[in-house]
This record gives structure tokens, C-alpha cells and sequence, in this order.
């Protein structure tokens, strides 16, 4: 018998295997995971940006290279180009929006900072 695939979307990867959510309570900890995780070649993504990359301090070398798998950055990229093609702000939000959403989607491991309580 044939195994029901659920609905593309929430907790499902492409090939239908269950997404990993790894978190830490260290920003710098959860660098180092993805960090890791990027160079295993597994297809990860990271919520927020990299210690590095985050507007006030000048980018490190972890953060540039994790750049591209950070959320952050990837909605960062997608509104500039769509800004460049003179899109209006709403056109930029969902340019930012869908390609975060195609970020998640590819991703394995998605890698979080959690604060315990």
C-alpha cells in the first residue's frame, strides 16, 4: 500500500521527511551549528542573521559566509531586487516574504536562538 503524503507545507520537506528545528540560547552557538551543518553539506537555514551581520558591527567571516543560509539575509537581498526593479514597498515585502518562504522550504535543519524562561 501506497503511503499518504501530507499536504505540501507546515512541517513537511520536499521529499517528505520531518524538518529539524535546532536552537540554542547563544546567537554565537547557533553560528556554530549552522556553521557546521553548511559544511557537511546539509541544506540548513538559520532565523535571524549571523552574529556578524546584524546592521550595527561590521560583517565577520562566519557572517559572510553564512549569509546567504540566514533568513534575515535572504529577505534583506530579495528587497533590494526588487527594489532595483522599481517595485513599490508592498511589492517588496512579498518579494522578501516569498523568498523566505522558498528558503524554508528547501531547508533540512532550520537553526533558531531560544530564550529558556
Amino acid at each position: 500500500a501506497r503511503k499518504a503524503r501530507p499536504a505540501p507545507g507546515a512541517d513537511e520537506y520536499d521529499d517528505g521527511l520531518p524538518q529539524i528545528l535546532c536552537v540554542s540560547e547563544s546567537h554565537v552557538a547557533v553560528d556554530h551549528l549552522l556553521a557546521g551543518l553548511v559544511a557537511a553539506r546539509v541544506k540548513a537555514v538559520r532565523v535571524g542573521a549571523p552574529v556578524g551581520d546584524r546592521g550595527d558591527r561590521v560583517p565577520t567571516r562566519t557572517a559572510d559566509a553564512l549569509g546567504k543560509h540566514s533568513l534575515d539575509v535572504v529577505a534583506r537581498d530579495a528587497r533590494k531586487r526588487s527594489r532595483a526593479a522599481g517595485n513599490d514597498a508592498a511589492a517588496q515585502t512579498r518579494a522578501a516574504w516569498e523568498a523566505q518562504r522558498a528558503a524554508l522550504r528547501k531547508a533540512r535543519v532550520v537553526c533558531a536562538t531560544c530564550v529558556a524562561a
